[in-house]
């Protein structure tokens, strides 16, 4: 990226920003927001992700990392004082010691979740596009392409 188009992206995220009372508080995301209320924003035709544009802004880690994960466990929350850089395998553990995790035999007890573990399967078996299936389904294309690709509702599709 440029550095005329980095100034850019910087300006568009400051404006986005609200900032908490105090330094240590959530600084708020008040622009787009993903599925998830993970903060959005588009530049140039493409699509970041506010928390990780905060982490790279503040030149927090060396390395891009895999992912970065929230602290505070508030998902528009860009306060680089909140976010840790780390590995899928890190963002797993963090989700399950947490309890933000559903376990197979839990399946059903969360109220959150969309689908059942029939709708998965049914899901699986379907030769219809990643979109169609979302559509009908009412869930976003990446958790159609995550159950396809046996990424997710494994122990219901049996791909394992």
């Amino acid at each position: 990226m440029s550095e005329a188009a980095r100034k850019a992206l910087d300006t568009e995220f400051w404006k986005r920003v609200e900032f908490g009372d105090e330094p240590w508080h959530c600084w708020s995301w008040s622009g787009a927001k993903h599925t998830f209320g993970y903060g959005t924003i588009k530049h140039y035709r493409q699509t970041h992700l506010a928390h990780r544009l905060s982490y790279r802004l503040h030149a927090l880690y060396p390395i891009e990392p895999e992912v970065v994960m929230h602290r505070c466990d508030n998902p528009e929350c860009v306060n680089p004082l909140h976010l840790v850089g780390g590995t899928h395998s890190n963002n797993r553990r963090d989700c399950i010691r947490k309890g933000r995790h559903v376990m197979p035999q839990d399946v059903g007890k969360n109220p959150a979740q969309v689908l059942t573990a029939e709708q998965a399967i049914e899901i699986y078996n379907d030769p219809r596009s990643i979109r169609a299936l979302g559509r009908e389904y009412g869930v976003s294309k990446s958790t159609v392409s995550d159950i396809k690709r046996g990424l997710t509702w494994a122990h219901a599709t049996g791909d394992r």
